[in-house]
C-alpha cells in the first residue's frame, strides 16, 4: 500500500460540502469566478506574512497532484513520498513570483480577495463558490 499525502482546510464561512469532507488529493485551488480581474491572494505559512499573490488565482498541490494542474501552470514535480506541497500561482502579475515547496506541516492561510464578490474554490473535481474575504487554512 501506498501511503499518499492530503490536503484538509478549514474555511471562516460555512460550505457544507466542504465540512462534510474537507479533503483533496491532488489540489486545493482558488480561481476568479464571473470577471476577468485578478485576485488578490495574501498568503501567510505558519502565521506568517509570506507574499499577497495577483494572479489568476492559486493552486495548493500535494505531491499526487504535482503532475497535474500544477505542473501544467509551470510548476515542480514532487516524488510521491515528499512530505511538502506546491504553492503555484496562476498567471500571475508579477514576473518574478515563482512556485514554491513548502512543509506538509506547514499551515497555509490564504484571505481571497477580488473586484468579484465571490470566487470558485476547488477540492480535486468538488468545486464552490466562496465570498471575497473568505479565509481558507490548510
Amino acid at each position: 500500500m501506498v501511503q499518499r499525502s492530503l490536503l484538509s482546510l478549514q474555511l471562516s464561512s460555512s460550505v457544507d460540502s466542504i465540512q462534510e469532507f474537507p479533503y483533496a488529493l491532488n489540489e486545493v485551488t482558488i480561481n476568479r469566478k464571473n470577471t476577468t480581474s485578478m485576485l488578490n491572494i495574501e498568503t501567510q505559512i505558519d502565521e506568517e506574512y509570506l507574499t499577497s499573490y495577483w494572479a489568476d488565482g492559486l493552486i495548493i498541490a500535494t505531491p499526487t497532484g504535482s503532475t497535474g494542474y500544477s505542473l501544467s501552470s509551470g510548476g515542480p514535480i514532487l516524488a510521491p513520498e515528499t512530505k511538502a506541497f506546491v504553492l503555484n500561482p496562476i498567471a500571475p502579475h508579477n514576473i518574478n513570483v515563482r512556485p514554491l515547496i513548502v512543509p506538509q506541516e506547514a499551515v497555509i492561510k490564504l484571505k481571497v480577495d477580488g473586484r468579484g464578490s465571490d470566487h470558485l474554490l476547488s477540492l480535486d473535481s468538488r468545486i464552490v463558490t466562496v465570498n471575497n474575504g473568505t479565509t481558507i487554512e490548510s
